[in-house]
């Protein structure tokens, strides 16, 4: 919804709303920090991989989240809830800055995919 043309800013779902559908991103030279307000949880994930615990009111009781940055407009994800991986996906930047495509997918189905398309206003 704002921001520049890079990761950080605040995103909207644009296909439908839900929980997911505002989200709001900033990136530092070491962490991706992601917030979800209407859904009540919130990320602070290194960007090497580790396993950080979500947080928040209505944060899955435990459910990590790992992120890794592999190029300028991609960063690779994993969520995990009591060890067990649940979710891989990725974040990806289009190149003109103005939306970023959540993609995901079951780790043991990879049949079993999603993705919202969110945009800056």
């Amino acid at each position: 919804m704002s921001g520049s043309n890079g990761f950080a800013g605040e995103w909207r779902d644009t296909s439908y709303l839900q929980q997911h559908a505002d989200m709001t991103l900033r990136l530092d030279s070491q962490t991706l920090h992601i917030g979800y307000p209407d859904a009540g949880q919130y990320i602070d994930a290194p960007l090497n991989g580790v396993e950080t615990p979500m947080r928040g009111p209505h944060a899955p009781e435990g459910a990590t989240y790992a992120a890794n940055l592999v190029g300028r407009r991609e960063i690779l994800t994993l969520s995990k809830r009591n060890g067990k991986a649940i979710l891989q996906g990725s974040l990806e930047l289009s190149e003109d800055g103005r939306a970023i495509t959540d993609s995901w997918w079951n780790p043991g189905q990879p049949t079993d995919k999603g993705r919202l398309v969110y945009d800056k206003q």
